[in-house]
């Protein structure tokens, strides 16, 4: 059976003190379909974008989808070891954000790497959050049917990112803390997703941490997501988080400047947020999703940070031009 809406993704963010950043995209889905990109942020260059954004879909060649590869059109996401050790390579064009007619000859050659524990958000998350979320909808069989169609297995990890980039034969060297993500099921709707905003951070003291709101009315109107990494590597899951999606952001520009409250572990974490860059692209066939990608430094309880805060909202113009 072929599910037309089948996806297995997997996603890394990254960042460093000295405003290094990646953001890197392979999402399988039917028919050799990839919704893939590359971001590449370095201060003696500039943001670099892979040649198709803000459009995401690529193709593969029929070897690489046989071969169930993450990855098309020179972009390759390879596990080498699982739950250890990643291999990230890209060679191809790409595009200067400043001067977006311009392209260079870029060649990636990264490997991200981990010894800390995965968090599933089918197992590991705090029961506050979901039994909040559930008690705002109205329950019905119906409700819960849904609830159970729409469900995709999510884990993330967090890890760090070391290897060479290649800028028109100028080499780059690489040393980022990252994220890694992976969603798989037999669908992902982005139709039914109204907006989420997601906060993943690396701190000066070693914490770690994912902080996130999503609003899918389908399911929830609104539930918290997220858990924190201590400095000793010990995970904990997120009970708590005051952001309130309409208060920031609701008519489609996210906030430069803003903060909000977490808890995790039974403590308190507050996280002011500045915005760096801002590279925006689409997602799905008809570009059902609008997503802005925010590369940003954090401040938690007044110890710095880094990394990304991705805020996603639902678009409903189809293919704009650009």
């Amino acid at each position: 059976m072929i599910f037309k809406k089948a996806i297995d993704a997997v996603y890394f963010n990254a960042a460093s003190k000295d405003g290094q950043y990646m953001v890197v995209a392979t999402a399988r889905r039917p028919k050799g379909v990839i919704n893939g990109f590359l971001y590449l942020q370095l201060p003696q260059v500039g943001l670099l974008m892979s040649p198709k954004l803000p459009d995401t879909t690529l193709q593969q060649t029929k070897e690489e989808e046989e071969a169930g590869v993450f990855g098309a059109e020179g972009l390759k996401l390879e596990p080498i070891e699982p739950m250890k050790r990643w291999k990230l390579t890209y060679n191809g064009k790409m595009r200067l954000s400043e001067a977006p007619e311009k392209e260079l000859s870029v060649v990636l050659n990264a490997e991200w790497k981990s010894n800390l524990p995965v968090f599933d958000f089918d197992t590991d998350m705090d029961p506050s959050p979901v039994a909040r979320a559930l008690a705002k909808e109205t329950w019905s069989r119906e409700f819960f049917q849904i609830l159970k169609e729409a469900h995709q297995s999510h884990y993330e990890q967090h890890g760090d990112i070391e290897g060479v980039v290649t800028i028109d034969g100028v080499k780059y060297p690489l040393n980022l803390n990252s994220m890694r993500d992976h969603s798989y099921g037999h669908k992902r709707e982005w139709k039914n997703f109204h907006r989420y905003a997601l906060h993943m951070g690396t701190l000066e003291d070693g914490t770690r941490f994912c902080a996130s709101i999503v609003s899918c009315p389908i399911n929830f109107s609104q539930i918290e997501l997220g858990y924190l990494y201590k400095p000793n590597g010990h995970v904990v899951p997120l009970q708590r988080c005051d952001l309130q999606l309409y208060q920031h952001g609701e008519d489609g520009t996210p906030p430069l400047d803003y903060a909000f409250n977490f808890w995790a572990g039974d403590k308190k974490y507050c996280v002011q947020v500045k915005v760096l860059h801002t590279p925006e692209f689409y997602i799905a066939d008809e570009w059902e999703a609008r997503v802005v990608e925010r590369m940003v430094t954090f401040r938690v309880n007044g110890i710095a940070g880094w990394g990304i805060a991705e805020w996603e909202y639902r678009n409903t113009m189809g293919k704009v031009q650009h």
